[in-house]
């Protein structure tokens, strides 16, 4: 059997309390022969660092890391607060990542199952769950937390499916394909939508009901999302970054207010809930969470309420 890897991968060198972010450790590869770490993962802010952490396990962390102590800052607030409302996993304290005169900054956070974004987007999305059960009944299987389930779901939901199983529910072949099949067949079986026929009167385009590839974590409908815009932001970090990191769509002006210890006004009206797509969500203990805590999440009246 193989040796389970130590925890933690990185240890801090020492541990300070700033005056804003309260307790920092610095983790300090100056003299690293072969210079700082290389990352696990990374988004459009961060660099994701597992540290050996177990998923599910609130007692274990992975470090994430942004390029400003704003941006650490802000996320860490938003994450802690998230997961005080049970939709975000647990974070530990701020973390200070050295590497001779350079440093980024972070913080040390719980590590959520992201293997399946279509099991997160069942628990978070209620339409989800309605077409989750429909397949589960079709197929007689009621238990989506297994993962061999959720495997066959995805198989499923395909948009060249569903298959024909024997006795032992192993795929033997294709029941039907969605390719060019007569309008009138189409339409009278129970388990299909969503058709788009040409000019023969043969479907190009058609699923089953129970498809969820069109759902996503940040519909309307969504638990989550509605669990995410309850939280006010009034009082933390600010850190509209918009200007900054500007992809092109949008023109925004400098905030003055742009600094460490700034602070978001109850005036901006400001939430979390935006851009919690597939990628941003993931599984904490059995429930769907928010794993995404970047200026991209938040919604408001400064930012003209982006969704």
């Amino acid at each position: 059997m193989a040796k389970t890897a130590s925890y933690p991968k990185f240890s801090p060198a020492s541990t300070y309390k700033h005056p804003i972010m309260g307790k920092v450790e610095v983790y300090d590869f100056t003299d690293a022969k072969r210079g700082a770490p290389i990352s696990d993962g990374n988004g459009a802010q961060t660099d994701f660092f597992l540290n050996n952490a177990e998923i599910d396990n609130p007692k274990q962390f992975g470090i994430k890391l942004f390029s400003t102590s704003i941006e650490a800052f802000a996320a860490f607030q938003r994450q802690r607060m998230a997961a005080k409302a049970r939709v975000a996993p647990p974070v530990g304290c701020m973390v200070q990542w050295k590497v001779g005169r350079w440093s980024r900054w972070g913080y040390k956070t719980c590590i959520a199952d992201t293997s399946s974004s279509m099991h997160a987007t069942i628990l978070a999305v209620p339409e989800a769950r309605k077409r989750y059960n429909a397949w589960a009944k079709w197929a007689d299987r009621t238990q989506f937390t297994i993962a061999e389930n959720m495997e066959f779901f995805r198989k499923d939901t395909d948009w060249l499916l569903p298959f024909k199983r024997d006795a032992a529910g192993r795929v033997i072949e294709r029941d039907f394909q969605y390719v060019r099949r007569p309008k009138a067949d189409l339409l009278q079986d129970p388990r299909l939508e969503g058709f788009d026929f040409d000019i023969d009167g043969l479907a190009r385009d058609f699923r089953p009901k129970w498809c969820i590839d069109n759902f996503d974590a940040a519909s309307r409908s969504s638990t989550l999302r509605k669990a995410l815009e309850d939280i006010s932001l009034n009082g933390t970090q600010y850190d509209s970054l918009w200007d900054l990191h500007d992809d092109g769509n949008f023109t925004f002006q400098r905030d003055p207010r742009l600094e460490l210890g700034s602070k978001w006004r109850k005036s901006d009206n400001a939430h979390m809930g935006n851009d919690l797509h597939n990628g941003n969500i993931g599984v904490w203990r059995g429930r769907a969470v928010c794993i995404d805590f970047g200026f991209h999440c938040v919604i408001s009246d400064f930012t003209c309420g982006l969704v």
